[in-house]
């Protein structure tokens, strides 16, 4: 009798025959695509995995929960060491395989690979089965040759009993398996088809983009993913050039770890291919730019991987330079690609949830439907949220969890958008609440803020929630126009004598907004300019107002352009104080990034006392909340140095103070404005 089951020798994650043997089975039918392209994004690098068999450690890299993953798409059973050494082996591959399982097992490779028997050495490595004819008494199996490569092959029944039987005895030996064995099959069979979640998928790219700690979102069933040590994401590449770095002994270097960087830089782009090719965009156009951009990144890194091979065999140290280079090179550019990526992502997948989801139309809204507890932080004046107050994530909720004893009052702050709202303009706003029977709440505000600092907030808005119920529901409006985080307050009549949880799902808005993606870079909003390197603002009478409480700038006071400078031309009897404000464009600024403004000043009298400068999320007549402001006595040439403790977008201002009511007209001339990102 001769049985196989189907399977496809898949090259797209092989580096670790673990993570193969499982797609192999799953990318054998085009309905688990959809799966497969959600995941194998987020990596995970283990600095010293121990290698039990030979008592010693290496560095792993690989796709966070590469091993896991697949367990909810299959039906599967491990069998220990102990169970094993009970099996008929060759009866029961045969068995399984005629109820459609394929086998994963371990055996000696020094009976089936030429380099082990040339060097007499035993060591067990993993195999799969997946077919048999008991008339050539052949098992046909999948994994890797001399050359290592991923390949099917064939095995003699008695080959493969004995190399099984060694292999299970130096691994009983030596204590190295916690199974030994595992069934596993198709759990809904081959018809079956996956739909692709968008939000999923860029759920998992923020968290690779953003280095997340995954093992504290979902505990992996593998401990080694979970392991205290592990580094997540992109700061992965920090500790891989390290690591080049103390190589000074022209030790060969472990290949698999850059084929890995390989295996998922490639992942991507073809996820990015399929996205491109199943969604529609607005500005398809920028997508395919980008993708061509992150070809030639796919492509650094097969360079990258084949320089691994050459220095292996010559070990010219000048490679492993080329290699360190190529890697810090990539550092920057791949993020803040993936982030462009991103943001041009998160808008299909916005837009999909409104069109299709909500099934609303002709609104703008915002669904978090997806709360991930990394986008939230909790604050107070007690510092609560460094005592054990925490934000959680359960299911598709998220749960704040208030220490005993902590303060009445706490905040819960979303980080990662600031969403520009505009005056007078009516929102809505709705979400799921659970109390805890325990501390019940006593009021909830809604908040809007421009930022925070330590124990406090900028506050532009609060807005009180009338009822407290299961479901909230509630219509705002704003007073003002600009830029601002979002927020929940929540105070209790009492400090609570035991920790307390209160659940929040199924938060949205509804209203006229645009959203802004503050992580490093990213914005949604077209008139704003993102600085990452010298900018000149145009010094256009047009693009800037001035203005103060004597409406002085409707009863005389004017602005003007002449040789590319802005003249401002303040009245007779006008007041000591006078705002100049860029009206253009939103400033996009990113936390702890440093900048540099540039401006040549010339004026004509000596009642100039002196002029602000403001960074400002908000700008309302003449009120002003502040990022980044700073008095200086005007020269010619100025240069002002400063740096944000949040990422906002913000207006430029001036204001020009003179030392009492001016008395004649006042000119200054303003010109060569630069704007610099110094970081």
């Amino acid at each position: 009798m001769e049985k196989e089951i189907s399977i496809e020798l898949q090259k797209k994650i092989n580096n670790y025959s673990y993570n193969a043997f499982y797609l192999c089975l799953l990318l054998n039918h085009k309905g688990y695509y959809p799966w497969f392209y959600e995941r194998y994004i987020q990596l995970c690098l283990n600095p010293s995995k121990k290698i039990k068999f030979y008592n010693k450690s290496e560095l792993l890299l690989d796709f966070y929960n590469g091993m896991a993953e697949p367990r909810s798409m299959l039906i599967l059973e491990e069998l220990d060491m102990d169970h094993c050494q009970n099996l008929e082996i060759i009866s029961y591959l045969e068995n399984m395989i005629k109820k459609g399982f394929i086998v994963f097992t371990y055996m000696d490779e020094y009976y089936i690979n030429k380099n082990f028997q040339d060097s007499n050495e035993h060591f067990t490595h993993d195999i799969l089965v997946y077919g048999f004819d008991n008339y050539k008494k052949i098992f046909k199996v999948m994994g890797f040759d001399e050359q290592l490569i991923f390949h099917k092959y064939e095995l003699d029944y008695d080959l493969f009993q004995k190399a099984f039987d060694d292999g299970l005895k130096y691994s009983l030996e030596n204590n190295l398996k916690d199974f030994y064995l595992i069934r596993m099959k198709l759990k809904y069979g081959n018809k079956y088809n996956y739909i692709f979640n968008l939000s999923f998928f860029l759920e998992q790219l923020n968290q690779y983009i953003f280095s997340i700690n995954n093992s504290k979102l979902k505990p992996s069933y593998y401990k080694i993913y979970n392991d205290e040590n592990n580094i997540y994401g992109y700061e992965i590449y920090k500790y891989i050039i390290s690591h080049l770095n103390s190589n000074s002994d022209g030790n060969t270097l472990d290949y698999r770890l850059f084929h890995t960087l390989y295996e998922q830089k490639s992942g991507l782009l073809e996820r990015f291919n399929y996205i491109m090719n199943n969604y529609e965009f607005s500005k398809k156009e920028n997508y395919i730019k980008k993708m061509d951009e992150y070809t030639r990144i796919v492509k650094l890194f097969e360079n990258i991987r084949l320089l691994v091979i050459k220095y292996n065999i010559t070990k010219n140290r000048n490679i492993v330079g080329s290699i360190k280079k190529k890697l810090k090179d990539n550092y920057n550019k791949e993020s803040g690609l993936l982030i462009d990526i991103y943001n041009l992502l998160n808008i299909v997948s916005i837009n999909r949830i409104y069109n299709n989801d909500l099934k609303l139309k002709n609104k703008k809204f915002y669904f978090f439907k997806n709360l991930i507890a990394e986008n939230f932080f909790i604050l107070n004046d007690w510092a609560d949220q460094d005592k054990g107050s925490s934000v959680l994530k359960f299911n598709d909720k998220l749960i704040i969890n208030h220490r005993q004893h902590g303060k009445n009052e706490l905040k819960l702050i979303f980080k990662n958008f600031c969403i520009d709202f505009y005056k007078d303009e009516i929102y809505k706003l709705s979400f799921n609440f659970k109390d805890d029977p325990d501390n019940k709440t006593k009021l909830i505000n809604f908040i809007l803020l421009s930022g925070w600092d330590e124990d406090k907030i900028n506050l532009l808005q609060s807005i009180k929630i009338e009822e407290i119920n299961n479901t909230i529901h509630m219509k705002f409006q704003t007073a003002f126009s600009g830029s601002a985080f979002i927020g929940l307050e929540f105070f209790w009549n009492y400090r609570s004598k035991k920790n307390c949880f209160y659940e929040l799902s199924d938060f949205f808005m509804k209203g006229k907004f645009c959203l802004n993606k503050l992580k490093n870079s990213i914005t949604y909003k077209n008139k704003s300019l993102n600085i990452k390197e010298k900018y000149k603002l145009k010094l256009n009478k047009n693009e800037w107002f001035i203005t103060n409480d004597w409406q002085d700038q409707n009863k005389g006071s004017r602005i003007e352009f002449s040789d590319n400078n802005l003249i401002l031309d303040h009245r007779i009897y006008g007041k000591n104080e006078l705002w100049l404000v860029y009206d253009k464009n939103l400033i996009q600024i990113i936390k702890n990034n440093k900048y540099e403004l540039l401006f040549n000043i010339e004026y004509f009298s000596d009642e100039l006392k002196a002029v602000e400068i403001y960074f400002s999320t908000y700008f309302n007549e003449i009120k002003p909340l502040p990022v980044y402001s700073v008095s200086i006595k005007p020269k010619l040439k100025n240069k002002i140095l400063f740096s944000s403790k949040f990422s906002c977008k913000v207006y430029l201002a001036f204001k020009f103070i003179w030392k009492n009511q001016v008395e004649e007209n006042e000119k200054i001339i303003i010109g060569n404005l630069y704007i610099d990102n110094t970081t």
